[in-house]
């Protein structure tokens, strides 16, 4: 039923007690509203509905992560004041439409010594079941010696560098122009030329919007229009425009541009989950908390 999603969204987002639904005074007020509606209680509300938020929550994702080449993973470990320790990994990158898309593909309770064979066994779980295994770009960690060995290139083989490939793929497509050109009737290729010709205008119109976005940020600057948003301030918004001129760069521009600078998304997210553990609620179930946790943080990809 849709408003029992609903109940749930309230639940989870303003992080209320699951016993609220079971209160007089919530049924009351339901009852106010419309004599029809009989709300879920709390053992429905754990076993069905949150459970069920969790699963939507996590086929949007898994839509969303596939299509994204370059996807980079940043990871932290959490205790809370009863020492049960969780680990998260959050997602971040680019999509076709040029947003920047982040959120929580999972936080697991671990127990047991934070070794880096048990870090990675975590991740490749999740990468497995999201089938990102073969998007991810970058890890970015605290710099922790157990995330540092776990995210090792020795133990991730699997995780080629893919800038190098990308680099490897426009040095093959250069090598076909040369040889194309080599193989010419003409003794002097006349494209040659026009390819040149071609690379100083792409690279003077570029030239050309720098100056034009440097001025555009100073005048907007300037003129206090910080909400305003354009091509020239918004480096997204960019290259979504200029994908279709500067192809290769555009392709460098989505990697790059979707690596979080630190790995304070994590960190963030610890910060939530922790006013979700308040003391009078420590006796909560780790799956419960799991479930509650995953979709605070992905509250905008639960679509009711």
């Amino acid at each position: 039923m849709k408003v029992d999603q609903y109940v749930t969204r309230l639940i989870i987002g303003k992080s209320l007690p699951l016993t609220l639904v079971d209160s007089t005074e919530f049924k009351e007020l339901v009852n106010c509203l419309d004599k029809r509606y009989a709300p879920p209680g709390s053992l429905r509300l754990r076993n069905k509905l949150i459970p069920a938020s969790v699963e939507r929550i996590k086929s949007n994702l898994k839509r969303i992560l596939k299509n994204i080449n370059k996807l980079n993973i940043s990871s932290d470990i959490w205790s809370d004041p009863d020492l049960r320790a969780f680990i998260a990994f959050g997602a971040h990158g680019i999509d076709d439409e040029w947003k920047l898309i982040k959120c929580v593909i999972g936080v697991r309770r671990i127990i047991g010594s934070h070794t880096n064979e048990l870090i990675q066994k975590e991740f490749i779980e999740l990468a497995k079941e999201y089938g990102i295994e073969n998007n991810v770009y970058k890890f970015i960690t605290d710099g922790g010696s157990n995330f540092v060995k776990a995210f090792n290139e020795d133990n991730l083989t699997k995780y080629c560098n893919l800038f190098d490939e990308l680099v490897q793929d426009i040095e093959i497509e250069d090598e076909i122009e040369e040889k194309q050109a080599e193989n010419s009737e003409s003794s002097i290729d006349p494209s040659i030329n026009e390819n040149n010709f071609q690379n100083e205008v792409i690279i003077k119109k570029l030239l050309e919007d720098q100056k034009l976005a440097r001025q555009s940020a100073k005048i907007l600057s300037n003129n206090n229009k910080n909400n305003q948003e354009s091509i020239y301030v918004n480096p997204l918004l960019f290259w979504k425009e200029k994908q279709h001129i500067y192809f290769h760069l555009a392709k460098v521009a989505r990697a790059y541009f979707g690596i979080p600078v630190t790995s304070a998304f994590v960190e963030r997210f610890f910060s939530k989950i922790g006013y979700i553990l308040r003391p009078h609620r420590r006796c909560m179930l780790d799956d419960l908390a799991e479930n509650l946790f995953y979709c605070k943080e992905n509250m905008n990809f639960l679509h009711v």
